[in-house]
């Protein structure tokens, strides 16, 4: 069974060197992520059908933007429905987690400098380490 406790050992195994790019930094904000300690925010379970916005409590989005800001990771729980074959509804959740790193691997741009240009040209920035 893969888990946490051996995902690394089987990429290394089976990946090719070099098929993914910072490996050390991805694994080490998984077990970030997945550490019992870290604090996830519940949203509202009509998070979808909403602004997401809407779905905080007041004052936890601009916590979250916050400690995003000062390289803290942060996490949402997402409430959700699985309606089964049988047409059961199951309820569970789906975990986000961000980091904002602090320097982005692409080029030599640093995150000051791709906030600034990623307002210029979204689609210029895309490095980040993102969790389900």
């Amino acid at each position: 069974m893969l888990d946490k406790t051996n995902l690394k050992d089987c990429a290394s195994q089976h990946l090719k060197p070099g098929s993914i790019r910072d490996m050390e930094a991805l694994f080490s904000f998984v077990l970030e992520a997945e550490n019992p300690k870290t604090q996830l925010i519940s949203i509202d379970e009509r998070w979808y059908r909403n602004d997401l916005e809407k779905a905080f409590q007041p004052g936890e989005l601009e916590k979250l933007r916050r400690s995003f800001a000062n390289g803290e990771l942060v996490g949402v729980r997402f409430p959700i429905d699985i309606v089964r074959k049988d047409g059961k509804i199951e309820k569970t959740e789906v975990r986000g987690y961000l980091k904002k790193p602090a320097q982005l691997s692409r080029g030599r741009i640093t995150t000051s400098e791709a906030g600034s240009q990623c307002r210029r040209n979204p689609s210029s920035v895309t490095e980040t380490h993102l969790a389900f």
